[in-house]
């Protein structure tokens, strides 16, 4: 991934998780496609001007704590699809964050390596039994397909929104 200033006082676990979005455990509206340009070779999509969401249970799988959240999805140029992402638990604790897929100057209309994009959101407190969402619409020829989740704990990290071109 990238570096930021504001990387300094943060601490990330020498193995991150990571959550394929072909394996979330719920969803509506989703299909999984192969994609050979995908990490494992898959990535969830949505029909032409469709909406959905996916969701993945993380009790048991990912401990309380801080995290920055990584979501791995394909920018086309053909649409500007939008998404957003949410974590809760039975507790109330809540975190939510939406993005457009909007970075078109690279991005061709389709799932080729060159399309992968990045967003970041940090300082994500997930709490015990929670439940991590994620909702999209597509766009046009835009299927706002998503391909991964990457969690990172954190010790201490300014509270920022970023995006990102590198794949992690």
């Amino acid at each position: 991934g990238s570096i930021t200033e504001d990387d300094e006082d943060s601490t990330t676990p020498a193995t991150p998780i990571r959550l394929q979005a072909e394996d979330f455990t719920s969803t509506s509206g989703y299909t999984v496609e192969n994609v050979a340009a995908a990490d494992g070779g898959q990535d969830i999509r949505l029909p032409s001007n469709g909406t959905g969401m996916a969701s993945y249970a993380l009790s048991g799988k990912v401990a309380a704590g801080t995290y920055s959240v990584v979501v791995g999805y394909v920018d086309e140029s053909d649409g500007e699809s939008t998404a957003s992402l949410t974590i809760g638990n039975a507790e109330g604790q809540s975190f939510a964050g939406d993005w457009t897929f909007d970075d078109d100057a690279t991005s061709g209309n389709a799932t080729q390596a060159a399309n992968f994009r990045t967003v970041t959101f940090d300082n994500v407190t997930v709490g015990s039994d929670a439940t991590l969402t994620l909702a999209g619409m597509a766009n046009d020829l835009e299927y706002a397909r998503i391909d991964w989740c990457l969690r990172r704990c954190l010790r201490h990290r300014p509270r920022s929104h970023h995006r990102d071109r590198q794949r992690d």
